[in-house]
């Protein structure tokens, strides 16, 4: 678990990150507003059993991507199954998401190409 300091100071390099990362879907918010938006991502990733500084920027850093999709889209399906099997390690589950979405999208470049 962290420490509040930590958990402050942890919030703020994941507002510079995302920022830096997503700029067009961040580039509109405020810091308090994103620093919302990761507190809350904070505590959808705790309910997956995600507690380490790397599980939870994994973590936001896949919900920005895949935005509302990630909770929403059938074809992310796989992905919550996967985020909620606590048989495996955080980092590994969601490594493992990284990998699919990844191949997903070479496959996808490849077909249009």
């Amino acid at each position: 678990m962290f420490s509040d300091d930590r958990m402050v100071a942890f919030r703020a390099r994941m507002t510079e990150f995302l920022r830096k990362q997503f700029p067009d879907e961040c580039g509109a918010m405020s810091d308090p507003e994103l620093d919302t938006e990761i507190r809350d991502g904070i505590a959808r990733a705790r309910s997956y059993g995600l507690t380490t500084e790397r599980e939870l920027s994994m973590y936001l850093t896949l919900e920005r991507g895949l935005g509302r999709g990630l909770h929403e889209d059938e074809e992310l399906a796989w992905a919550r199954r996967l985020l909620g099997d606590k048989k495996m390690e955080g980092s590994v589950r969601l490594g493992f998401i990284f990998k699919m979405l990844s191949a997903h999208e070479e496959r996808s470049v490849k077909s249009t190409a």
